[in-house]
């Protein structure tokens, strides 16, 4: 068989062809969208700014039994290098739950990338409710990406990251945010020796506030009234022991009642101090009543009518000024607190 005539037949062509454009599409496949890490640096800079900000929509559900809080919002980040992936790489540090909506990519005039999507997340967070119904509290949202600082650095975009005009936050007053650059050092290098321990962050600090207002009457309305009912035994002649008893028993119970509302109200684990402390002066008004009355009882029994009113009166005055006194004392402590 003539070899010089293999080429020209239709199978050989065939064959020919199918190799050739193999090796072509081998040749011409696009490389790997995933970035690696040196793929975000720069030439001629020491790591890739990425500038990031967020417009935050809503600050709610502060769960004092969890210690967790929810925030929603949009997010942006603008950057240059065509492997880096905001929903990829996009990490909000202690959050137990991160959802993200449908991104908008755009490519900007300046030459820059620009990515922005909704993102819901639930954070943990230390809550205090020691000051309750006037505590406040220091809420963090912190971003963090799996690049080292020495490629890639989070730029805050403080002049854009805002609270919404229609911030969702009942119950609270959320405001003072603030938002700074930081950089977190890691005692491990998670398993690659080349990745390094330092990490850019971007930390969004917020102050929620509670919204008092009417909360305190609501709130502590059993301890009133148990004060209210103390005050209103005095006024029976202390010989009427049993009419005090009750009234004793009534605010006994309006003030332990209204102590478990409040607990409910925060958390079954925590205390609230202020609620504790008036508490413990509805208690102490009642042991003093409780004393003051069988004293009373016992001097009037003895003969000594006109001492025992007389000593009713003082007790009355002064368990009235001291329970005005301390309750300011208490209320201005809580609040500037």
């Amino acid at each position: 068989m003539d070899s010089a005539r293999l080429p020209h037949r239709p199978g050989a062509r065939l064959v020919a062809a199918f190799l050739y454009c193999v090796v072509l599409l081998f040749l011409t496949r696009p490389a790997s969208s995933h970035a690696t890490l040196t793929d975000l640096t720069l030439p001629g800079a020491d790591a890739e700014p990425v500038t990031f900000g967020m417009h935050i929509e809503g600050v709610h559900s502060l769960d004092f039994t969890d210690d967790t809080y929810k925030v929603s919002g949009f997010v942006w980040w603008r950057f240059r290098s065509p492997a880096f992936d905001p929903l990829e790489a996009m990490q909000i540090v202690g959050a137990r739950e991160v959802r993200t909506g449908n991104p908008v990519r755009l490519n900007l005039s300046d030459g820059t990338r620009y990515v922005g999507f909704y993102v819901f997340a639930v954070i943990n967070q230390n809550l205090d409710p020691a000051n309750y119904p006037f505590d406040a509290h220091k809420l963090r949202i912190v971003f963090e990406t799996p690049y080292p600082a020495s490629e890639l650095r989070l730029v805050p975009d403080t002049a854009n990251t805002r609270l919404s005009d229609e911030l969702y936050a009942p119950g609270w007053n959320v405001s003072g945010i603030g938002f700074t650059e930081s950089t977190r050092v890691y005692k491990t290098d998670f398993g690659i020796p080349s990745l390094g321990h330092h990490f850019s962050r971007a930390v969004i600090a917020l102050e929620a506030k509670r919204d008092s207002t009417g909360l305190v009457f609501d709130s502590f309305i059993g301890f009133f009234v148990s004060a209210m009912l103390c005050f209103g035994a005095y006024f029976i002649n202390p010989s009427l022991l049993g009419p005090r008893a009750t009234l004793i028993a009534s605010a006994t119970i309006a003030a332990v009642t209204n102590k478990y509302l409040v607990n409910a109200q925060i958390a079954p684990s925590m205390r609230s101090q202020l609620a504790d402390s008036f508490a413990l002066g509805a208690f102490l008004m009642i042991l003093t009543l409780m004393i003051m009355s069988l004293i009373c009882e016992r001097m009037m029994e003895a003969g000594k009518r006109g001492a025992a009113m007389r000593l009713n009166r003082i007790a009355v005055g002064t368990v009235a000024v001291m329970y005005v006194i301390s309750h300011v004392i208490i209320f201005s402590r809580a609040i500037w607190s």
